[in-house]
């Protein structure tokens, strides 16, 4: 009883602090600048520091399974692209719509949503498999972004700029200095040690409140029907073949349900800020990602059921 209980709490504080967050964009766009603040708190300092207290505490069967993470977080991108570039083959929409629709296919919610439904459903052990596939997003991001807006969006971008993103993203620097301390076996002070493992309630908290915050902002539903497209593709086929293979291949529990919960994430909120750096439809980007999360919410409560 108290377990229900327990989670149900947790639940409610869920769906409160995104509530919160979307119900403050509304009242005020200033509220969209404390969102900017907070979402480089959280990806330069807060998640870092989540990613390499866990890392630094990783069990050795998640090490193990380094290679098949990252090749199923490749796997859950790529297909999302594949699967919408094949779907859009006799599209009649416009390029920049189709460019719109492809990289909301293949860019997943990595972080944001994933890190509270992993630390509430699953326990702060599942960190380092969600750290290892947002680099996985961020680098297929930088490689194959540039050539979608250059094809629907006719936008030319800079490689360098890219490979500079992707090496100086704060969650990846994290990974390299957790491999450097653990290689010279340097134990972290216990003070030190304490202080990074309540980051992990923090940036529960205050994630939510950023994704209630940026839905809310960019909150549209123009053109519904055609984002469904997408979001059929992201949360419905991809994470289907996804625990196909899972169920094939025989990882680990821990593994295995965090990449089922990243596998069902929607696109990423920045995805709408993507899209329109890359000249696409970036409107219907928006209409992406606040269906496709409106779409998740009520399902997560049954996720306990499967992942819990």
């Amino acid at each position: 009883m108290q377990i229900i209980q327990d989670l149900l709490f947790r639940f409610g504080l869920f769906y409160f602090l995104i509530l919160a967050g979307y119900l403050l964009s509304r009242v005020s766009q200033k509220v969209f600048t404390f969102g900017k603040l907070l979402n480089s708190l959280l990806i330069n300092l807060l998640l870092p520091l989540l990613v390499l207290y866990t890392l630094l505490n990783v069990s050795g069967q998640i090490l193990a399974e380094f290679f098949a993470i990252i090749g199923l977080a490749v796997l859950a991108h790529l297909l999302g692209a594949g699967i919408m570039l094949l779907r859009l083959r006799k599209s009649k929409l416009e390029r920049r719509a189709q460019g719109a629709l492809l990289l909301s296919a293949a860019y997943i919610n990595s972080i944001f949503l994933p890190i509270p439904l992993v630390l509430i459903l699953i326990g702060p052990e599942g960190i380092p498999i969600v750290a290892l596939f947002s680099v996985v997003q961020v680098t297929l991001l930088a490689l194959i972004g540039p050539v979608i807006g250059s094809a629907y969006g006719g936008k030319k971008s800079s490689w360098r700029s890219a490979a500079r993103s992707v090496l100086l993203f704060p969650p990846l620097l994290a990974v390299f200095l957790a491999v450097v301390l653990m290689t010279f076996g340097i134990v972290l002070p216990t003070v030190l040690a304490s202080g990074l493992s309540l980051s992990g309630t923090l940036t529960t908290y205050l994630a939510l409140l950023e994704v209630g915050i940026s839905v809310g902002h960019r909150f549209s539903l123009v053109d519904a029907r055609t984002a469904l497209d997408a979001i059929l593709v992201r949360q419905l086929i991809v994470p289907a073949i996804i625990v196909a293979v899972l169920l094939f291949i025989g990882l680990s529990e821990i593994t295995t349900k965090v990449l089922i919960l990243e596998a069902m994430m929607p696109s990423a909120v920045t995805t709408v800020v993507y899209a329109a750096g890359l000249n696409l439809d970036s409107e219907l980007t928006a209409t992406v990602v606040t269906v496709g999360t409106l779409l998740l919410l009520p399902v997560i409560p049954f996720l306990w059921l499967i992942i819990g």
